[in-house]
């Protein structure tokens, strides 16, 4: 996806939402006072949090956080997530493991969607337990995991002329896709096939609508939520 004004910086993006310099780490992160945690995103380094002598306390002892805490535990996209259920069916024959690993991909997804949507309306997370760093971190390993099943699917449409044929070039290029991103967030270097174009490291934004979003080269930004929407759109159109 080619870079246009919908995308904006982290950095750029707290400080459009007024928040750099506000505590996005929490209680649970129990950062000893005097000291930050601070995270390297793009060309600066934005503190993620120091927390005033006083504020350390257990969620027990804050029943309001304990109480934001279920509600954000119970809230995902139930329809999206019926959706990856449904899927997960198709791949019973080939690997009953694969299937909760599909169904756990999509739980994870259809939450990730949502705080999404909360972020860029709100400007912050709303998980009492997590932060900014937590969901993006989450992002990213959505994107390993679900990289490692479409691997795995398309390796096997190469070996078993009987699997998925009628979609088999779908997974190879949809492997593809995920490679793009996967290589410089697990590895610090672009993909083979993008070395000429692409970053050794992927820098982590946000998409005015779609949510996290890594920045790959001078022009180019890919969405998980893209990429987990073409994983989802292809898994339902699947056809032994």
């Amino acid at each position: 996806m080619r870079a246009q004004t919908i995308f904006i910086g982290l950095r750029s993006f707290l400080m459009a939402k007024g928040l750099v310099g506000k505590t996005y780490l929490n209680a649970a992160c129990r950062t000893p006072v005097g000291m930050f945690c601070s995270a390297k995103m793009g060309f600066s380094t934005v503190s993620l949090g120091a927390l005033p002598q006083g504020h350390i306390m257990t969620l027990f002892q804050q029943p309001e956080k304990l109480s934001e805490l279920i509600k954000y535990a119970q809230t995902f996209d139930i329809e999206r997530n019926k959706r990856w259920i449904i899927v997960s069916g198709k791949f019973e024959g080939f690997e009953p493991f694969i299937v909760l690993t599909i169904q756990g991909l999509g739980k994870l997804d259809s939450k990730l969607v949502i705080e999404d949507e909360k972020i860029i309306k709100q400007g912050e997370p709303s998980n009492p337990t997590g932060g900014l760093v937590e969901h993006l971190t989450l992002s990213y390993l959505w994107v390993l995991g679900a990289y490692e099943v479409i691997r795995t699917l398309s390796q096997r449409t190469q070996e078993n002329s009987y699997f998925f044929p009628s979609q088999k070039s779908e997974l190879y290029n949809l492997k593809t896709e995920f490679e793009r991103i996967r290589i410089p967030l697990a590895k610090f270097e672009p993909a083979k096939k993008f070395r000429k174009t692409d970053r050794h490291f992927a820098t982590p934004g946000f998409h005015a609508s779609l949510g996290v979003a890594w920045q790959i080269s001078n022009d180019v930004w890919i969405t998980r939520r893209t990429l987990s929407d073409n994983m989802l759109g292809l898994f339902e159109k699947l056809k032994a």
